[in-house]
């Protein structure tokens, strides 16, 4: 056998080798997006009053929506504290195209991967906004959790 020969089977090989990796992982991907989320009303607090912020996912889930999601929650966790242990804000993390939360797609307008701030009163929606910066601030860390901070703390009423 030529150089040529041997270079060429040994370029099919790996690329045979992607197509199965690919393939493989993939499929890991999918199981793992399809653990079965449903969205949760908002919890009963004292003044039945509530700000969820919602990540919304599809099945695939590239990094930067994994980056979105772990930069929201972060927000969320070190910038409301005392307000998630009382109840006044919630986090929830749910799959759309999940069929159980399908009327999402429609309330919130989700056309891809989405952080959506709620406010609720006595279990009725006042008030919804989707936090379209994120996809623009995700490579600014800090930027990315002053942002969504100022939005959470704007549906709270907090200066």
């Amino acid at each position: 056998m030529n150089t040529k020969s041997i270079i060429t089977i040994l370029l099919l090989i790996f690329v045979a080798v992607s197509v199965v990796y690919l393939v493989t992982g993939n499929k890991q991907a999918d199981t793992e997006a399809s653990v079965t989320e449903t969205a949760v009303e908002p919890s009963s607090t004292p003044e039945n009053h509530q700000i969820i912020a919602y990540y919304y996912h599809g099945n695939r889930r590239c990094k930067t929506c994994r980056t979105i999601e772990a930069y929201a929650a972060e927000a969320i966790q070190t910038g409301f504290a005392d307000a998630l242990d009382a109840g006044q804000v919630d986090w929830q993390v749910l799959n759309f195209e999940d069929s159980a939360n399908a009327g999402a797609v429609e309330d919130y307008d989700l056309v891809s991967q989405s952080l959506i701030i709620v406010e609720w009163q006595d279990g009725e929606k006042l008030r919804w906004k989707n936090l379209e910066r994120v996809w623009k601030l995700v490579g600014e860390k800090k930027a990315f959790l002053d942002y969504v901070q100022q939005e959470v703390a704007a549906y709270l009423g907090e200066t």
